[in-house]
């Protein structure tokens, strides 16, 4: 748990398990329930720095108690240019997800194509298919993994 937490992400097979707070709105993204259709679609406006905070990923340290580990902006953002200038990736470029979401490498491979436009498909499978990642590679013309 963190302290200020105002909001957390779930889907509907983890809504029972997330901690309720009066403070924190927890917010089902697959639509069970009407939390998400209760906001604007509006473009929120939002001021940025540098050093604020991006997101946080949780690591078991050499302790293997939970830590928060915090990532700003600013490396964030370095990460992803340098990602994107690396692998020459641009609005042409495809994109297939294969690692699962709760691996920390996750979000680069989730956010480095939409940060250029690029396309993304994620893979459709509870568990890693190499026939099914094989078939989407070779058919929809996958670039990068």
């Amino acid at each position: 748990q963190l302290p200020g937490l105002s909001l957390v992400c779930c889907t509907a097979d983890t809504e029972e398990m997330t901690p309720r707070d009066r403070d924190t709105l927890v917010m089902s993204l697959d639509g069970s329930s009407n939390d998400i259709e209760a906001h604007t679609s509006d473009r929120p406006h939002v001021t940025l720095s540098p050093e604020d905070l991006c997101y946080v990923v949780f690591t078991s340290g050499s302790t293997g108690t939970p830590k928060a580990v915090s990532v700003r902006h600013r490396g964030w953002h370095n990460l992803l240019t340098w990602l994107v200038l690396e692998y020459g990736l641009d609005d042409t470029a495809h994109n297939l997800v294969v690692s699962s979401f709760g691996f920390d490498i996750t979000q680069r491979s989730l956010l480095t194509p939409l940060f250029c436009g690029a396309r993304l498909d994620l893979l459709p499978s509870r568990s890693f298919d190499a026939a099914m990642a094989y078939r989407i590679i070779s058919t929809s013309q996958v670039r990068t993994l």
